[in-house]
């Protein structure tokens, strides 16, 4: 019973392990994307490389009831260091195209949301940096109304916490 008992807790730890070193490894990251239901407003088509490193995704698609935003050709390399500080550090992004479409809902909570401002709409339970971001072709859709942006790009010498729209779109940036 005793050898049994350690067994039982040598697989268990085993487990644990490999679950914990599951996104520094390209199965695992795959195997750990694949877990997103299908029923999630996130949808992802896994290219290559790991969560906790250098991530390629064919696609990503976030769907909600007045937002939809669909990213091509993600490229990106996170530095695992900044998890013990609660951020995620992205070292570099590049994307091929973005698009965001609005969707005129008028319902009550859209209108809250409007008037509460960018800040109060976007939080995050953990710290964001991104010193390097490239984009290949950006586009806006709103009820009305479209814009569109060739490539372009936003560099800051010292990384700068990402707080929302506003840090993306402040006066000065190209």
């Amino acid at each position: 019973m005793k050898r049994f008992a350690q067994l039982v807790v040598a697989m268990l730890l085993v487990a644990v392990v490999l679950l914990a070193a599951a996104p520094f490894t390209a199965q695992g990251t795959r195997l750990l994307l694949g877990l997103v239901p299908a029923s999630s407003p996130v949808q992802l088509d896994y290219h290559s490389g790991s969560l906790l490193g250098e991530l390629r995704l064919r696609s990503l698609r976030l769907e909600l009831e007045a937002l939809t935003v669909e990213i091509n050709d993600w490229h990106s390399q996170l530095r695992p260091a900044c998890l013990w500080q609660s951020e995620f550090c992205i070292e570099q992004l590049r994307l091929a195209a973005v698009a965001v479409v609005l969707v005129d809902a008028d319902t009550e909570e859209n209108e809250e949301l409007s008037e509460a401002g960018a800040d109060k709409m976007l939080s995050l339970p953990f710290g964001l940096r991104a010193p390097s971001i490239q984009v290949g072709q950006l586009q806006l859709q709103w009820p009305g109304g479209r814009w569109q942006q060739g490539r372009c790009s936003w560099h800051w010498p010292p990384p700068v916490p990402l707080c929302g729209w506003k840090s993306c779109i402040s006066p000065g940036q190209s």
